[in-house]
Formats: C-alpha cells, structure tokens, sequence
C-alpha cells in the first residue's frame, strides 16, 4: 500500500508518479509520518568525531538514515524528521557543552530539525524530554487529524517520556518503536559498578515500562517480543537493513590473505579470541586488519609490536572501512553465543559484511534467522583453534570459490534485505493498525 504526501504544490503534483496523483484524486487516506532518532547529517560526522572523546556509533547512524531512505523509498514523498546528535556528556565523553538547533531546510509540512541542548549528565536528558515534546507537538498542530504516525528509534528514555505524554493529549496518533537493543539482563554486560550500575539497572526498567505504551514496533530479533511482553500482531522483525551505499568490488587476486574486522574492541564481542587466533597463524602471508575503538584497543596497540601482521587502523568513517573491506579476503564477525544478550541482538555487521561481497566467518548466534547461514562460513566451537582453523580453511578456498560465496552472500541481503524491503514491514504494520484504529 502506498501513502501518499498530503499536500503537494501544482507543480509538485504535475511531478508526481501516476499511482501517487492518481490515489490524490480519489482521496485516498494518507499516513504522515514523523521519524524521531538519534543521529547526525553526513557533513557532520566529521566534526561530531573530531569533538568525541570516544567516537560515534557508526552502525547506528547508518541503520538510521537507512531506514529513513527505506520509508521515503516506499512512500515516494518525504517524511519529516526530528533527531538529536549521539554524542556523550560534557566533560567527560564529548567536548562541548551547548549544542545548538539546526533547521535543514524550512517548508510548511516538513519539518527537519536537530534539536539542541545543554550536554550536561541529568540536565541533558532533562531538556530532551521537554524540547522533544514542543517539537513534537508542533508537528501534529502543523498537520492535518488524519493517519498520523511517530517513529521513533530504539528506547531513548527522553524520547519515550516525552512522545507518552503528547499521546495523552492527542490519542489518535499512532507511535511505533523500532528496537535495536534492550536494557538490563536482556543487553549485554556494560561493565558498570555501583551506583551507576544501580541508576542503569532503574532506568532500563523505565524504558521497558514506558516502551509498552506504543501501538506497535519493529524488532531486530523475535525473542525480543518477550522481555517486552508485546502481543504478535503488534510487531514485525528487520533485523538490520543491507545500505545500497556498501560499494562492491570484485575480489581481487592477492598474494596476501588478509582477514578483517570493523566493529566495537571489546573482549565480550570476541576481540581477544580474534586476535589470538590470528597469531597462532603461522604464514607470513596472512594480515590481520582492525577498525573501531573501545576498551581492548590498549592491548591491540601491544600486540602491534609482537606481531607486524596486525594492521590498527584506529575508529574510521564508514568511507574508510568501505575501502578496507574492498581489500579482504575475508570478514569475520568473532562474537560467539554466549549470553543471555546474543538472543536479542543482531550484529550489524553481519549485514554490512554480506553486502560487502565478502566471504563472512561468523558463529551461529540466537538472534541470527537461519536463513543467513546459507551465506556465512560459521564456525563449529568455542575455542580458539576453532576460529583460527576456520579463517585458514575459507582463506585457502580457491580465489573461485572465494567469489562466488561473496557474490551470493551480497545478491541475498541486497535483494531480500534492502532499505525499501525492510521498511515496507513497518508500513504494512503501520497500515494494518490504522485499520484496526479506524474500526474499533
């Protein structure tokens, strides 16, 4: 089903597809939608990166914009837009400390805003809820009463508090959250001590609390339907979206087998087994190419000088590790099964790597649907001789062979998995609550 934008200019409609002027004409209802999220424009990456003391969430950002051009792909209209930038607090994790409000271009019926605030740990979050309601709210008063519907992404807590308190006032909208992760036992483990373990423990019981009042959601894994306790018709499963923006090249001919990851350094994603089974490798043929940050970085910088086959290339712009992945011989993803987390998470990358055209080594995990691992070398054990004979063996297939997985791996995600497949779910979701609302 397609939704139409409301209201269109004479010229605009003299542009529109057929099918759009012609659902126009008979007064076709139109579904209006607003995508609340937390990310940041392309031109500004860089300067949000060079002002962060731990980097940005690269995969984040990307799923988001994916899923915007998902919707707008099958709308064939625009949707308007609210977002706040994903840095961390002032001082300690990004070094400013007022962020200013930025329109992207001004229209009658589009809004696209990122809303500022003062970047201090409580009055932060305070100022998010409050603007993110005036915001709110005067997207709804600038639009018609009919088929009006909020996105917004994953359990940002200013966000749910502030969109459950509009929804009092104007009940007829309909609110959709797209979880990417869930707080609590059903993540994984942060690491927090005491009091700031206590607060995160408190405030995910929040998020879940305040996340079953939306009218439906789109999930990346179905057991996350059980921590959030959410009825069957009320929820469709993306796992993740494969970005047309992944440049493939074919596989070249290399006299180096070169294995890489992209992703978060840290020991509970399989870093340190990673690293461990690549220097058990005895081939001087073979390199090892790291990209991200996080708390395993100061180990992988020791080991640099242990072993000169290990490439660090520190956190890079999705750009960057495009052109570094274009290189492999092979992505691996070594984060195993272990955790209660693995069932409601999806890696990302997983996505990112098939799309890639890349041979993908990975472990079979609880979040992961059984239709990928027809397109993924996995690998049979937890120890690290496990995944080092695994890297080996797919590094020494035959560069044919090589290809041809790659190839297959990316038609799949590419044609199954794309923005505007996997965001015409959340509409047909969308759609077929707005017609439970209207006959209820």
């Amino acid at each position: 089903m397609i939704f139409p934008k409301k209201y269109y200019s004479a010229s605009e409609k003299d542009r529109l597809p057929d099918v759009i002027r012609q659902q126009l004409t008979i007064g076709v209802a139109v579904m209006q939608i607003l995508f609340f999220g937390v990310f940041c424009r392309k031109e500004e990456e860089a300067h949000l990166i060079k002002n962060s003391n731990i980097g940005v969430q690269g995969a984040v950002i990307s799923f988001q914009w994916n899923l915007i051009e998902g919707l707008i792909a099958n709308l064939e209209a625009p949707i308007s837009i609210l977002n706040f930038l994903p840095v961390g607090t002032y001082p300690k994790y990004y070094k400013k400390i007022i962020l200013k409000s930025v329109e992207w271009r001004k229209s009658k019926y589009v809004t696209d805003k990122t809303i500022g605030f003062i970047n201090l740990l409580g009055i932060k979050q305070i100022i998010q809820i409050y603007r993110a309601k005036i915001e709110i709210e005067n997207w709804l008063n600038k639009t018609d009463d009919k088929d009006k519907c909020i996105l917004i992404y994953d359990l940002v807590l200013p966000y749910l508090i502030a969109l459950n308190w509009v929804k009092k006032k104007y009940p007829k909208i309909i609110t959709c959250s797209i979880v990417a992760d869930l707080p609590n036992q059903f993540g994984y483990n942060k690491k927090d001590k005491g009091l700031m373990k206590l607060l995160r423990r408190f405030i995910g019981k929040v998020q879940l609390h305040e996340i079953q009042k939306m009218n439906c959601y789109a999930l990346l894994t179905k057991h996350m339907k059980y921590p959030l306790n959410i009825p069957d018709a009320s929820y469709v499963v993306i796992e993740g979206i494969a970005s047309s923006n992944v440049p493939f090249r074919e596989i070249q001919r290399n006299s180096k087998n070169i294995i890489m990851y992209a992703g978060v350094l840290t020991d509970i994603y399989g870093i340190d087994n990673l690293v461990k089974a690549f220097m058990g490798i005895d081939d001087t043929n073979y390199e090892l190419w790291l990209c991200g940050s996080g708390d395993y970085e100061d180990t992988i910088c020791k080991c640099l000088s242990v072993d000169k086959r290990i490439k660090y290339f520190g956190y890079c712009p999705k750009n960057k590790i495009y052109e570094l992945q274009s290189q492999a011989s092979v992505l691996v993803n070594p984060r195993q099964n272990i955790g209660e987390y693995t069932k409601y998470s999806f890696p990302s990358k997983i996505m990112e790597y098939l799309a890639a055209g890349r041979p993908v080594i990975a472990y079979r995990l609880d979040g992961i649907p059984l239709e990928y691992y027809d397109y993924i070398q996995c690998v049979d054990g937890n120890a690290v001789r496990d995944l080092r004979e695994k890297m080996i063996e797919v590094c020494e297939l035959s560069f044919e062979e090589r290809q041809r997985l790659g190839a297959q791996g990316r038609q799949f995600v590419m044609q199954n998995k794309n923005a505007r497949t996997q965001c015409k779910k959340i509409l047909d979701l969308l759609s077929s609550v707005f017609e439970n609302h209207s006959t209820a």
